[in-house]
């Protein structure tokens, strides 16, 4: 028994039964976990030494299943942070994005869930770590796919979220770059995941925004409640299962992709977990140029303050254009997030800001993915910390690009092709986007 265990155990503790309501073992193992390297974190590239070792990968990861939804949510979130940390670390911490330990069974009997349902298959084909999926009938004679939450989900966040939210000010203090995660919307967007309703929402507005683009397929939504979404089955082959199978796909698969992400990022919304887990491709044997990409999950979609000509992804490829670096530098301090910084840390920052030169750079030689990290890097290298929806501007993009590999194991660069698709596009609004990015672009590279 572990000194934790045994001061738990102890009569002064077992006599308190409102102690006993939280769980506290995943939290206290996870500061535990920080605590124990504190020095990696305090310089928080060194933890690529660690994870040199797939050992420590292997315990490292089985840990944090172990530690429950709130830990697994918060390596999902930072995993991301290709401009934060090294490679070894983004590999160990990738695990968490794809790979949740899958229930076979369903997770609840509900009255309102059969009695809408004549058939629901006990196998769960998909999970992350919030929800489950299974091939569904309803009593309407619909076949389809309902999403439901695990047993017990939201019961263990909103048990442990507050006790989390507390601790977070104590994490920043002691480790100063654990800032730049930003904690705080984890948590919020924890919480937010669990609303289906919310999800729902998110789901019609990005079928609408990409029903523009007819490469793409976003499930229908079928019937929706607190706890399930009931939802059409739409069947596609995973990247990994392109790139065994039929690798020739795999250049179109990314360019329609990364088409999707800048159009999305157009209208003012950002899906923040359009790794290859939630996109998939469907072949229409007859003909290729009907071939399409599947979107899935919209449990956590972000909307941005401005949108279309004024849309942060538009003013970053104008005043690269015109090779205007003060526009550039306002962009970016228009986006910070000032709730993380005192009066005194955010004249500092400014002062940092004015002194870069995002336009050092030479674009010759160099594809937009790196450019995007360079960017990333150095406004951390400036203690620069963007809001997260303008922070994912930069991160979906560099996601979607690194997702999609060639067989040397580095990005397919497809970031032109993309445009190009989009241009051919036979709605006007998407046709005249792409006319204005690659005239820009055209400028740049």
């Amino acid at each position: 028994m572990n000194t934790f265990s045994k001061i738990m155990n102890r009569p002064a503790f077992r006599a308190l039964p409102h102690i006993q309501v939280f769980d506290f073992r995943p939290i206290f193992y996870f500061i535990q976990f920080i605590i124990v390297f504190r020095n990696e974190i305090w310089n928080i590239r060194s933890l690529d030494n660690y994870f040199k070792s797939e050992t420590n990968i292997t315990l490292f990861q089985k840990r944090i299943f172990s530690y429950g939804v709130i830990a697994i949510k918060i390596c999902q979130w930072i995993s991301q942070r290709i401009d934060v940390l090294g490679y070894n670390t983004i590999k160990a911490l990738e695990i968490f994005q794809k790979s949740i330990p899958c229930p076979i069974r369903l997770p609840c009997h509900d009255d309102l869930l059969y009695k809408n349902f004549k058939y629901i298959d006990t196998y769960c084909i998909g999970s992350g770590s919030i929800s489950q999926v299974h091939k569904s009938i309803h009593k309407e004679g619909k076949h389809g796919v309902i999403k439901i939450q695990h047993k017990d989900v939201k019961n263990n966040i909103d048990k442990n979220i507050g006790w989390v939210t507390t601790i977070i000010p104590v994490i920043n203090y002691f480790f100063p770059q654990s800032s730049v995660f930003n904690l705080k919307q984890i948590m919020s967007s924890i919480k937010l995941q669990l609303d289906y309703y919310s999800e729902v929402r998110n789901q019609l507005r990005m079928e609408t925004i990409l029903s523009k683009l007819n490469f793409v397929i976003v499930p229908k939504i079928y019937q929706y409640s607190d706890f399930f979404i009931f939802q059409e089955m739409c069947c596609g082959l995973s990247r990994q299962e392109i790139q065994d199978q039929y690798p020739e796909y795999l250049i179109d698969m990314a360019q329609k992709t990364q088409a999707a992400y800048f159009w999305m990022a157009y209208c003012g919304y950002i899906h923040t977990d359009l790794h290859d887990g939630n996109v998939f491709y469907h072949i229409d044997t007859e003909d290729d140029s009907n071939n399409k990409i599947i979107i899935l999950d919209f449990g956590l979609v972000f909307e941005l303050q401005q949108k279309k000509e004024n849309s942060l992804h538009i003013q970053n490829f104008r005043f690269l254009s015109n090779k205007d670096n003060k526009g550039l530098i306002s962009v970016i301090k228009s986006s910070l997030d000032h709730s993380l910084y005192s009066h005194t840390d955010l004249l500092n920052v400014h002062s940092k800001l004015d002194n870069l030169d995002l336009l050092q750079t030479d674009f010759k030689n160099i594809n937009f993915l790196e450019y995007a990290n360079d960017i990333l890097t150095k406004l951390y290298q400036t203690n620069a910390i963007l809001r997260t929806p303008e922070l994912y501007c930069f991160l979906g993009l560099i996601l979607v690009c690194r997702e999609f590999l060639d067989f040397d194991g580095k990005p397919f660069d497809v970031f032109i092709s993309s445009i190009n698709l989009l241009q051919n596009s036979k709605d006007p609004e998407v046709q005249n986007y792409a006319n204005e990015l690659s005239e820009y672009i055209s400028n740049i590279w």
